[in-house]
């Protein structure tokens, strides 16, 4: 239960600082920088876990000519899946963001029972019932509510005048 929650704050805390960089106050980077940023920094993480506690995974590896060949061919669709993902950031709320990931992992689950043989048990079942439900209730209260847009407008703002050569005043505008 304890690593569940962690995980939902994490990706809560993910979801607002992207849509926060990306489109509230925009770092000045282009698409292409934010995809290398942010593959570089989830190596970090990666490595780690297969230096540490997973380290046992590499006597397990096994590369042949089929496995390159499918290697290969996936890293033309995560590069386009990363400039999906970072121009969705760019014009979605964060719920959104974190709906279509819900719905996405579901498809590749799907995917994975329908064409490659995986199993899909009673856990799997109810997590995927329960990602279709959340974004289907999302797109119903969506479409039900007032269509305002995102806010850019900062909550608070400040503005700075200058009452003499040496001073500066910071008032409170709203």
């Amino acid at each position: 239960i304890f690593f569940i929650l962690l995980d939902a704050f994490l990706v809560c805390i993910d979801s607002l600082l992207e849509r926060y960089l990306l489109a509230l106050n925009p770092v000045d980077l282009s698409t292409p920088s934010c995809v290398l940023v942010t593959n570089s920094v989830g190596l970090i993480p990666v490595a780690l876990l297969l230096l540490g506690p997973c380290s046992d995974e590499w006597s397990e590896l096994e590369i042949d000519s089929s496995g390159m060949i499918w290697g290969l061919l996936t890293l033309p669709l995560g590069v386009a899946m990363a400039f999906v993902g970072i121009s969705l950031r760019r014009v979605v709320s964060a719920t959104a963001a974190v709906v279509v990931a819900n719905v996405d992992k579901v498809v590749v689950l799907l995917y994975g029972v329908l064409f490659m043989g995986d199993g899909l048990d009673t856990w799997k079942g109810v997590g995927c019932a329960f990602a279709l439900a959340g974004g289907a209730w999302h797109a119903v209260a969506r479409r039900s509510a007032p269509d305002e847009g995102p806010s850019t407008e900062p909550m608070v703002q400040f503005q700075a005048t200058r009452t003499s050569e040496s001073a500066v005043v910071v008032g409170n505008t709203l």
